[in-house]
Formats: C-alpha cells, sequence, structure tokens
C-alpha cells in the first residue's frame, strides 16, 4: 500500500488550479467585452433594485470572499454613477467591508490553522507562520492599501492580535475606500 503523500497531492492540485486559471484567464481576454457588460449590466440591475443594501452586500462580499478581480469599491462607483448619496454610499461600502474583514479575521482565528495545517503540514505552517510574523504586518498594511482584494483571514489564521489587525489591516483599508473614492469623484 503506497503512503498519503500531501506535497503531491497539493502539486497536482496546484497544477490543476493553475490551468483552470489560465483557462479563465485566456476565456476572459476572448471574451473580456461582452462579460464586462454582463457583470456591469447584473450589478446595475442590483443596485437599481436593492440600493444602499445591495451595496452593502456587494462590498462584504466582495471584501470577504477570496477572490483576485474585483475590489469591493466597484459597487461604489456603480452607485455613484447611478446617482445615489456619495456620503451614503461611501460609508456603506467601508461598513459592509470592514464587517466582512472582521468576520474573515474571525473566522480565521477559530478555524484557520487546523485548515492550514491539513492543507501545508505542521512543518510548513510553522515556516509561513514565522514568515507572517516577520513581514505580516507590512504585508497586510501594503495589500489593504492597493485596489487587489486582500485576504483578512490570514490574520486570523496566523492570529495577529486584534489590535495590530485593526492598526494594520482595518484603518489602512479605510484609507483606500477614502482614496480610491476621492479619485474616482473627478472621473463621475
Amino acid at each position: 500500500m503506497s503512503k498519503f503523500k500531501p506535497f503531491k497531492l497539493l502539486r497536482t492540485l496546484s497544477f490543476i488550479l493553475g490551468l483552470t486559471i489560465l483557462a479563465l484567464f485566456i476565456y476572459t481576454i476572448i471574451n473580456f467585452g461582452f462579460l464586462q457588460n454582463q457583470l456591469e449590466a447584473g450589478l446595475k440591475n442590483q443596485i437599481l433594485q436593492y440600493g444602499y443594501i445591495s451595496i452593502f452586500l456587494i462590498s462584504f462580499l466582495l471584501e470577504g470572499l477570496p477572490q483576485p478581480f474585483v475590489s469591493a469599491i466597484f459597487p461604489f462607483i456603480t452607485g455613484v454613477v447611478l446617482g445615489l448619496d456619495f456620503k451614503l454610499l461611501l460609508l456603506i461600502t467601508i461598513a459592509g467591508a470592514i464587517l466582512s474583514g472582521f468576520i474573515a479575521y474571525a473566522i480565521g482565528i477559530i478555524y484557520g490553522k487546523k485548515i492550514a495545517i491539513k492543507i501545508a503540514g505542521e512543518e510548513n505552517y510553522q515556516t509561513y507562520h514565522n514568515l507572517f510574523k516577520k513581514y505580516g504586518k507590512l504585508g497586510m498594511t501594503i495589500i489593504a492599501l492597493t485596489p487587489l482584494p486582500y485576504f483578512p483571514i490570514l490574520a486570523g489564521v496566523f492570529k495577529m492580535n486584534l489590535g495590530d489587525f485593526i492598526r494594520f489591516a482595518v484603518l489602512p483599508r479605510i484609507i483606500h475606500f477614502l482614496v480610491f473614492a476621492y479619485i474616482a469623484s473627478f472621473f463621475i
């Protein structure tokens, strides 16, 4: 009987995931105009129908679900284009995103280590944990300030204390929304 090799399985799954992402990327490039129109139309319809509640929910989901494509600033911009109140939109977008970040952080605290050890193994988990201890605050701050989606669940997985999470992830994320909303106000 062969011994279970988690790294071989992880490499295989990573390869399959990589091929899938590559295929989706190529599909997206080929159909970019169509996909963009469909996404914009879908979000616009949701926002027109449900207003501020949809802005909150979409911001909450975009910020909390690990996905590499859209920042939670997108529903804010869509709401402004549709004529919703700028300041209220900004407040609701930030509230949805920050609440989502705190929930993801809590999920990471509660379940993250167990799942990470099952996926990567205890030794690799310790290596990643040490890297996060060394660079985690800076990394979380940089990612939180960019339009890239950030993953607050990692702060929970690697047990960043709540005060540091607020200082190095939540506050920079609020600054992110304020800056990008300000920049967007010039173009809308």
